[in-house]
């Protein structure tokens, strides 16, 4: 599996659990591919993710993933939260490169994930 897909797997199915999305980044980050995946392109991944969902609420279109499999609750997320957690992994892209802890950072990352999809009314 390619490592794109491999990351829209793990963000449309994401386990509930922060840890368990963060190991399975690190697996993704370590596997050896020809073309190396790197911790800059998850977060851009995830970044264009949201994004996706969050116009997908809105305006029903989407711009990054057209082809891939939507999260089956997507009409319960909350916008706002969606484009809340947007902006926060914005933040995560200045230390993407060079983190100080790369697992830490991972699981940093997976909490803002996991937080932008809460259901609109939680």
């Amino acid at each position: 599996m390619a490592a794109i897909d491999a990351l829209i797997d793990s963000l449309a199915s994401a386990p509930a659990d922060p840890l368990m999305l963060a190991t399975r980044w690190e697996g993704l980050l370590k596997s050896k591919t020809e073309n190396s995946f790197h911790m800059e392109n998850l977060v851009e991944g995830v970044q264009c993710w949201l994004f996706d969902l969050a116009l997908e609420q809105a305006s029903g279109e989407v711009r990054y993933h057209s082809g891939w499999p939507r999260p089956k609750n997507i009409a319960a997320l909350d916008p706002v939260a969606l484009l809340a957690g947007w902006r926060e992994i914005n933040t995560f892209r200045r230390s993407a490169r060079h983190p100080l802890n790369p697992l830490l950072f991972l699981e940093s990352l997976a909490i803002h994930y996991l937080r932008a999809l809460r259901p609109i009314h939680s």
